[in-house]
């Protein structure tokens, strides 16, 4: 948001307000007083019809951003029928829905945006939609933020972990989607052959899942069972101020959800000089490849742990991986490049 609000006039629409790291208000104007040409209204999971329509003659946005519900886009081309509009889908959308209750809202869209091709070619799989145009628009990072730091000792300590620990961290939320099952299945093995292991779990945004505390209690009951409980670190939700401290003191980082869209995790990891094992994945093509990550099947937890393993014996591979990857980070990961793009695709969906 404030990077679309260096370059245009933002409303903002959330349904529930806590659900913003700033607890935004359900209207906020970005920035309040330096009104811009061109505007973009963005509406996230709201459904109130006169908020919508109230906001849509208060506001006149030149283009209408949808995030997660497409139903929002149907109802305002019925409020407002010119009116252009861009459906974001941030993650694969089950296809009892995609061909259900958003088949009707589709085709009337006037943009569609996502951070996967994948998840853009299942857009366009509902009858209709072929004449839409899309935009691929993934999170960059802010590079002066995300960076290698010198806290790994720091890190360590506050994790109460010994000096010369080799840190593996997952970095997902820790929910069923993201696939943990699979690092614990390796546990064992990574810590045979490396008696230094430890690892850290991140419970990312977990206040907003109902089955986050069920899911966690799952796996710690796998862990324990398999005898390294010790080795094992939980925290909450890490401030954007301190996650570039946790992936630069991590040995290895690991995201490995059996599907997925592009998550910010890569980029981040990357820019932290962290090295990465990651599924091979459609969602990851064009950007992520064998030269700058560790790439696997999400449910082989042999061939994750022989890819930590290699991570930790051999420095050539994963300097090489820490070197492609940043350069990636700092190619493809660029924030302030991303959302250039992005307004350039508004302008010309709302054809100004």
């Amino acid at each position: 948001m404030d990077a679309l609000a260096s370059r245009a006039e933002v409303a903002s629409f959330w349904r529930k307000p806590s659900l913003s790291r700033r607890c935004l208000p359900n209207l906020i104007h970005y920035p309040p007083f330096d009104f811009r040409p061109f505007r973009v209204i963005t509406l996230r999971d709201f459904q109130w019809r006169l908020g919508i329509e109230w906001t849509l003659r208060r506001f006149k946005p030149d283009v209408v951003s949808v995030h997660v519900d497409a139903l929002v886009c149907a109802r305002i081309k019925r409020l407002a029928p010119q009116m252009p509009c861009v459906f974001t889908a941030w993650g694969h959308i089950p296809p009892s829905v995609l061909h259900g209750d958003y088949a009707k809202a589709f085709p009337v869209m006037d943009g569609f945006t996502s951070d996967s091709k994948a998840v853009l070619d299942e857009l366009h799989t509902v009858p209709g939609t072929e004449h839409i145009r899309d935009h691929i628009f993934r999170f960059g990072v802010d590079h002066t933020r995300f960076r290698k730091t010198d806290d790994s000792q720091l890190i360590l300590r506050e994790l109460n972990l010994p000096n010369d620990a080799f840190l593996i961290f997952s970095a997902r939320s820790l929910r069923s989607t993201y696939n943990h099952e699979t690092l614990i299945h390796a546990m064992p093995m990574i810590v045979e052959s490396i008696p230094s292991a430890h690892f850290l779990f991140v419970n990312a945004h977990g206040h907003r899942y109902s089955d986050a505390a069920a899911y966690i209690e799952k796996i710690k009951e796998m862990i324990a069972a398999r005898g390294v409980l010790e080795r094992v670190r939980f925290i909450e939700h890490i401030s954007h101020d301190r996650i570039s401290k946790y992936y630069s003191a991590a040995n290895v980082t690991i995201s490995i959800p059996i599907e997925d869209s592009f998550p910010a995790t890569i980029f981040e990891a990357m820019a932290c000089e962290s090295p990465l094992v990651v599924p091979d994945l459609p969602d990851y093509a064009g950007v992520v490849d064998s030269t700058c990550a560790m790439l696997i099947q999400p449910t082989d937890h042999e061939g994750l742990a022989q890819a930590v393993i290699t991570l930790a014996r051999d420095q050539k591979p994963r300097e090489s991986l820490i070197s492609n990857g940043l350069q990636i980070a700092r190619t493809h990961g660029n924030l302030d490049f991303e959302v250039d793009r992005l307004m350039e695709f508004y302008q010309e969906v709302a054809g100004v």
